[in-house]
Formats: structure tokens, C-alpha cells, sequence
């Protein structure tokens, strides 16, 4: 189903996060991308279906060893495709490229199917976090060995 996955700049990755419905009742504003991304190493990726923008992943690194995959998502029409998948497999192997150890991130308890795809994926839960009352709301930390 993808075309290609290419390494872009974060402002290609907000565009496309703009179209992810599940953003929409928590989308960071592009102020609060530029101020996270613009002064870090980061690594942003986008899938590419017949040159259309179909999924992106976000991150960046925060320590040496360590990256945190900070977003990521993917058009619905074009889920249960394994975008999602390709573009963790593409970033994983950047980082094992550049020595990268951890491998960290956060979702929330609502977000059932990023939760199960970073378990089948290795990540282990590290800690949750209450958010008010609301136990969707919750945030559940994960990490994962990467392993040269």
C-alpha cells in the first residue's frame, strides 16, 4: 500500500496531523510543535500513498541514548493497512542506525489501538498517570530496548 516513507520537516507531518480526527479534541496548536521540535534533534517521517500524505511519526531524542516517540497517526481510510507498523519499523531502524538505546512513549488510555499495536511491538508499560477523573483520560508511559 505505501509508496515510500521519507525523512521531512516537521511542518509536513502538522499539516497531515491537522486530518487525524483523533487530534482534533487535543491537537497541539503548530506554535506548540515549532517550540517542541525547532531546537531538538528530531526525526520526522511521513508515508506516502501514490504521493499522498497517508501517515506520519514524530519524534525526538532526549537524551543521547534515548528517543521519545512523540506523535504519530494515520489517515483512516488507509488504517488496518500496517502504516502505522512501517512507520515504526522505518523509525526504529534510523535509531539503531545512530545507537539508540530506549526507545519511549506516552499514549492515552483511550487510544485502545495505539496501546495494543506498542505492546505487540515490545514497549513495556513503565507507569500510568492519573488525569482528573476520567479514566480514558489517563496517560500510560511505555518503553522498549532497541537492540542493534
Amino acid at each position: 500500500m505505501i509508496t515510500k516513507i521519507e525523512v521531512v520537516d516537521f511542518e509536513i507531518a502538522y499539516d497531515l496531523s491537522l486530518k487525524i480526527p483523533e487530534f482534533s479534541p487535543i491537537h497541539y496548536s503548530f506554535e506548540v510543535w515549532k517550540e517542541r521540535l525547532q531546537d531538538t534533534k528530531h526525526i520526522s517521517l511521513v508515508a506516502f500513498h501514490e504521493k499522498k500524505a497517508v501517515g506520519f511519526k514524530v519524534g525526538y531524542y532526549i537524551e543521547e541514548e534515548t528517543f521519545y516517540s512523540w506523535m504519530g497517526g494515520v489517515l483512516p481510510n488507509y488504517r488496518q493497512e500496517g502504516i502505522g507498523k512501517d512507520l515504526a519499523f522505518f523509525q526504529e531502524n534510523i535509531l539503531k542506525n545512530n545507537k539508540v538505546k530506549w526507545l519511549t512513549m506516552k499514549t492515552r488510555n483511550r487510544n485502545q489501538a495505539m496501546l495494543i499495536m506498542a505492546i505487540k511491538n515490545n514497549f513495556k508499560i513503565t507507569k500510568v498517570e492519573s488525569k482528573n477523573d476520567i479514566i480514558l483520560d489517563h496517560r500510560i508511559y511505555l518503553q522498549k530496548q532497541i537492540k542493534a
